[in-house]
């Protein structure tokens, strides 16, 4: 008898189980999708609001990802943890902060949110990459008062420089090497800023970059370039 009754409440927690898994699951998309009155739903249902995916992205990773305040702010106010971790140690705080989710990232720091050095770090160099690719002067300024570095680099060795040479974002070019920026850095392939610039034909981002100290190998191709695209449009 009492084997039966133990069989009957573990089938009964295991039901339970995989009913919080399921609600969880659902609410991480929710989250995700930023369909807030989805949530509310799902919490008067008794599903957690510290619930993860299986990359251990939390419901708060996802929303502050996405930039979904409103969901964000609701979590918290569910006593969500504004600090849980993923899999790769990574903070909601970094998520709303990458994704340029200002509202976010100032209401996940007005109730807690911590970020460890080495993180903050790494996130300044994200953060100057990012706005240097889509040429956002006035963000890196801002980023440069508070200490980032102007030889910030991504995974790909490729420094702020390159991001911005390859686009042709001459003001920030200009800023940057004014900042000290090293014109001489090369990328995990060898390339340099002006290989990035002589590739999408953005000549003054050359010139800036000459004037710098950018390598005469480097000039040499410049020129080799400009040849090329003048004859190919003699030949059309």
């Amino acid at each position: 008898m009492e084997s039966l009754d133990n069989s009957s409440a573990n089938s009964t927690d295991t039901s339970a189980s995989k009913r919080e898994r399921a609600l969880g699951k659902i609410l991480c998309e929710a989250a995700s999708e930023g369909d807030l009155e989805h949530i509310k739903q799902l919490v008067e249902s008794n599903a957690s609001v510290d619930t993860c995916d299986y990359d251990k992205r939390y419901a708060m990773h996802l929303a502050a990802a996405e930039g979904h305040v409103e969901v964000v702010r609701y979590l918290i106010s569910q006593k969500g943890n504004v600090n849980v971790k993923d899999r790769w140690g990574g903070y909601p705080l970094k998520d709303a902060a990458v994704g340029g989710h200002t509202a976010v990232r100032d209401l996940l720091l007005q109730h807690g949110a911590k970020i460890d050095e080495a993180d903050q770090q790494a996130l300044g160099q994200q953060l100057m990459c990012n706005a240097a690719a889509k040429g956002d002067l006035a963000q890196i300024k801002n980023l440069v008062a508070k200490g980032a570095s102007v030889n910030a680099c991504d995974y790909d060795r490729r420094s702020a420089l390159h991001l911005a040479a390859a686009e042709g974002h001459d003001k920030v070019v200009e800023f940057l090497i004014q900042c000290g920026a090293n014109v001489m850095c090369v990328d995990r392939w060898g390339a340099s800023p002006l290989k990035d610039a002589v590739r999408g034909g953005h000549t003054r981002v050359q010139q800036l970059l000459f004037d710098a100290g950018a390598c005469m190998e480097n000039k040499i191709e410049a020129v080799k370039a400009q040849v090329r695209r003048r004859w190919r449009r003699c030949l059309y």
